[in-house]
């Protein structure tokens, strides 16, 4: 019997830098699927190769964005990516076709088609993050968005809180949606425990730090959480991922050049690296605002799951996901609200210091429980 051929469709920062697509790919081929990757990256690069978890992939560039200042004129560039993506999708011939987020909407009407004539087998849309319906309406999609759903053989969301959501406010069959966590891997899990960075190791004043990995990104309450730091004065930031020059600007307004002695940006990390910042952390520090979005509220992230797996505690924000897992294994602390008190984070803060030893302890219990691996039959259930 020939391999399901399976083509992944992602516009994403950088296929080295997505683990959820990372994780799904290399479960996909552990059960025999024949897998590959065509992505927009922000870089905004054509390439080919084989990613450096082993799966074959495209990148294609746009000439609109070349053309076209950033966020504006943005038909133009939509209608080029999805032509764009049309054209691997011809030149593959996927059994299924594999589509991730929501901004791949524009390509259903040519995708349902193809199924219906019999060039797809299947199509299985991954929505990595939530879409509320009040989101949908103001763009009057709702009754489109429903259609594209069912035409899909499964739809996946990443947690019980967005499935259950989906299912009651779109009315869509919970038979549709395939809840698959994002979760730690084993081969993030098992990597060995890392030295310090050296340029992190001469700047540090303490033995170890409260991380946030991901955590400049916009409403994640960064300046409040780096003011809380500072206000602290006990341990300090390391901040890893993105970050913009506006929230530099800030801490420049606000603290000067002082704010450098606390705060330490990394940039980008490879996913398989990361373990260099998460081992010799104090605390990672999570935070989603609420008010932003549902998606926000209802979200229990990759990085999460990762510090557990290397045994560091967490701070979190009381979203719905996040706070369940801390209640019910005493694994963090849980903030009075999402991270919008600077007062609420340094309480929260010098709760993590005071009681490090009994949360240590308590995460160590629980380092295996949250194991990507664990979800196996669910992706056989997806192709079978």
């Amino acid at each position: 019997m020939s391999k399901k051929k399976i083509l992944m469709l992602i516009k994403t920062s950088g296929i080295e830098y997505d683990d959820r697509l990372r994780k799904e790919c290399l479960s996909l081929k552990s059960i025999g699927s024949d897998v590959g990757i065509v992505a927009l990256e922000d870089k905004n690069k054509k390439s080919k190769g084989i990613s450096g978890y082993g799966i074959p992939y495209n990148t294609f560039n746009l000439f609109s964005r070349k053309v076209f200042p950033h966020k504006k004129f943005l038909v133009f560039k939509v209608i080029e990516m999805n032509v764009k993506f049309i054209f691997h999708i011809l030149l593959k011939k996927p059994n299924t076709l594999w589509v991730h987020n929501f901004e791949l909407i524009g390509l259903f009407p040519f995708v349902i088609l193809l199924k219906r004539i019999k060039f797809l087998n299947d199509i299985v849309w991954d929505q990595h993050e939530l879409i509320s319906v009040k989101q949908l309406e103001r763009k009057k999609l709702t009754a489109r968005y429903i259609k594209y759903v069912n035409s899909c053989k499964y739809m996946i969301t990443a947690n019980f809180d967005r499935a259950k959501y989906i299912s009651e406010n779109f009315k869509i069959s919970s038979n549709k949606i395939k809840i698959i966590e994002n979760l730690v891997d084993e081969g993030f899990s098992s990597l060995p425990k890392a030295k310090i960075d050296q340029d992190l190791k001469s700047w540090l004043k303490y033995d170890n730090y409260f991380l946030a990995q991901g955590g400049a990104g916009r409403s994640r309450y960064f300046i409040e959480l780096c003011e809380a730091v500072i206000g602290v004065k006990t341990r300090q930031l390391v901040v890893v991922g993105p970050f913009y020059s506006e929230q530099v600007e800030k801490l420049n307004i606000k603290f000067g050049e002082s704010w450098k002695e606390w705060i330490y940006f990394t940039g980008m990390i490879p996913q398989m690296e990361l373990n260099k910042y998460i081992d010799s952390a104090l605390a990672s520090i999570i935070l989603y605002s609420q008010a932003d979005s549902l998606n926000l509220e209802y979200c229990a992230p990759n990085r999460l799951y990762q510090s557990i797996s290397r045994g560091i505690p967490i701070v979190v924000g009381n979203n719905p996901p996040m706070k369940r897992i801390i209640d019910d294994f005493e694994c963090g602390v849980v903030l009075e609200d999402d991270g919008k008190s600077i007062e609420g984070l340094k309480k929260g803060l010098v709760k993590a210091i005071e009681s490090i030893t009994f949360l240590k302890k308590n995460v160590e219990l629980v380092q295996r429980k949250f194991y990507w691996e664990d979800q196996i039959n669910i992706f056989n259930e997806i192709i079978g």
